[in-house]
């Protein structure tokens, strides 16, 4: 899908026009690629923080959380960034961080193959070289005894991975595999079951606060105790030298799928990539490409016509898996991430004007199957 996107890839070059540019703006923040993992909170409560903390969703079912980093000085206190600015499109949240010494901007996107991805660009303002700890890391509960959500088949090392069983009413437990990496060396890893308190982003209530020592994570599995319930903390460290004035990046990619074999190879096909955020501007300008050309004297009418395109690519679900064989559009997030009796024919009759017939087509299929 990838190597399609940079081989096939087509530009609205019609006086220059570019809906990621015309639909930009800095009071949004849903990020999806037109599959099963949408990043969508409807109420945020960790916008400003790094990563990805606020829920996401895996077909209807919540995700929480996805990933967040932390940055440790040489001698592993940590550097808090501290939030400045938030810029939004279809494809892209951009946000600004300051930090001692340091100017920080994350680019987070979520790919078609279902990946949340970070790009973390520190930029040194000092005139001499600084040594960094940077460390990727997740939390998540866990409760065998009473079979609620629970994490399994956990492996740690260059690289996370693990199942995680997601529960919702009335509807059977599906289990996801998960797949956490980083695009530079991991100098050390670890994983820490805990006590269970509030899930929260925040590097001081996590094991590893207590126990990084000599720059390092431990390199240990500890997932087991009195009890095996509470909560997993996994995490990836690695250094980063940064020479004066200059600036060095880093990526996180979590991948989500339904086997670990898929969920690895996602992650890795990312983390290879020179500039994985590219990835998202290219998906997103070849689905604009896909749709019919319309620009106009109003400019709220214009705006409007691409916003559409790009509603319904984010509820748009390609992955084949149980019920689903065909792709289809969901009605909204959150208890809307599903096919609906009543605005599917709406959806029917907006994509039979897409370029190619299947998501239209796929609309009526689903129902008609099921």
């Amino acid at each position: 899908m990838l190597r399609s996107l940079e081989k096939n890839h087509l530009k609205l070059t019609k006086n220059n026009f570019s809906p990621l540019k015309l639909l930009s703006r800095a009071d949004k923040w849903y990020l999806g690629g037109g599959n099963r993992l949408l990043w969508a909170p409807e109420f945020p409560a960790h916008l400003d923080k790094p990563g990805f903390w606020d829920h996401a969703r895996y077909y209807n079912y919540v995700f929480q959380p996805l990933f967040t980093w932390t940055i440790l000085d040489q001698e592993g206190n940590e550097l808090v960034p501290r939030f400045k600015a938030r810029h939004w499109n279809p494809a892209a949240l951009v946000q600004e961080f300051k930090c001692e010494g340091l100017d920080i901007e994350e680019t987070k996107c979520v790919l078609p193959i279902d990946v949340a991805l970070s790009t973390v660009v520190l930029k040194n303002k000092s005139r001499k070289s600084t040594k960094l700890h940077f460390i990727a890391w997740t939390t998540h509960e866990s409760r065998p005894s009473n079979h609620g959500t629970r994490v399994a088949n956990l492996t740690v090392g260059t690289t996370v991975s693990f199942v995680r069983h997601l529960t919702a009413a009335q509807r059977p437990d599906l289990p996801v595999a998960c797949s956490l990496g980083i695009s530079r060396p991991v100098r050390s890893f670890g994983a820490i079951l805990s006590e269970g308190t509030t899930v929260q982003p925040h590097w001081s209530l996590t094991p590893f606060a207590e126990t990084f020592s000599r720059s390092s994570l431990g390199n240990a599995k500890t997932v087991s105790g009195i009890s095996e319930d509470g909560l997993i903390t996994t995490a990836l460290h690695c250094s980063i030298t940064i020479g004066q004035l200059k600036q060095e990046s880093v990526s996180i990619a979590c991948a989500l799928a339904p086997s670990p074999a898929e969920a690895s190879r996602n992650r890795e096909l990312v983390l290879k990539q020179n500039a994985p955020q590219r990835l998202s501007v290219l998906s997103w300008e070849d689905h604009f490409a896909g749709v019919p050309f319309f620009e106009c004297s109003d400019e709220f009418l214009t705006r409007y016509f691409w916003y559409r395109w790009y509603g319904l690519r984010l509820n748009t679900m390609y992955g084949e898996e149980g019920n689903y064989s065909y792709p289809f559009v969901c009605e909204g997030i959150g208890y809307f991430r599903a096919p609906i009796s009543y605005s599917a024919p709406c959806h029917m009759l907006e994509n039979r004007w897409m370029h190619e017939p299947e998501l239209a087509q796929g609309s009526l299929m689903t129902f008609l199957e099921n």
